[in-house]
């Protein structure tokens, strides 16, 4: 077997453990989904799992690291004259439309990224990385004069992501009826235009 072909084997591989996972999360739950029971859905050894995925947790963090990569390719794929609100109303939104197409396997993600310090600080670098997005859009807004000079664009995307984070936490983890695409609109529009009639900012 040649080098590439080596390479292409491995990734079907760890896509396959992945799906399965995915598939088994949703079916049983995350706590009483096993290690094995994932190896005998992705017809694997168990011992091959932990060549891709330390654990289970490991796993369904997959989850948030390839929504941030389809967020880059999609943030990049907006036209460069886009306004820079409007850019980042798109990302959000193209965002929370993968998240509603699996909704308990994002839940799931959620949930588990608050039970341990090793788990959350995994999902911490999914979130260093989401803002990344929003930062790029921003400085590149900021050379445009959409943002003014002088804010830090990092820690705007820093807030647009906390924003983000609460609406789903809200939306899924609240017993309430909030319509999160609604909520992350809202709260983008408080923060983009201020609560006060004076400029904060001197």
């Amino acid at each position: 077997m040649n080098f590439g072909r080596m390479v292409n084997k491995k990734i079907e591989t760890e896509n396959n453990i992945y799906e399965a996972g995915m598939k088994l999360f949703q079916e049983k739950g995350f706590t009483n989904t096993t290690m094995q029971d994932i190896s005998e859905r992705a017809g694997v050894a168990k011992s091959t799992i932990f060549n891709y995925f330390s654990s289970k947790e490991e796993i369904i963090l997959r989850f948030g690291r390839n929504q941030v990569a389809q967020l880059k390719k999609f943030a990049q794929s907006l036209p460069p004259d886009m306004d820079t609100k409007a850019k980042i109303l798109e990302v959000l939104q193209e965002d929370v439309g993968g998240v509603e197409k699996s909704k308990e396997i994002a839940r799931i993600s959620l949930v588990e990224s608050y039970k341990s310090d090793w788990v959350y600080t995994l999902e911490a670098q999914n979130r260093v990385e989401l803002a990344s997005v929003y930062a790029q859009i921003l400085c590149d807004g900021q050379k445009k004069g959409d943002i003014r000079d002088g804010l830090n664009c990092e820690h705007i995307a820093g807030l647009i992501v906390a924003i983000y984070f609460h609406a789903l936490y809200t939306g899924m983890e609240v017993d309430t009826d909030i319509n999160i695409k609604d909520y992350i609109i809202y709260s983008l529009e408080v923060l983009w235009n201020g609560v006060s009639c004076c400029e904060f900012f001197t």
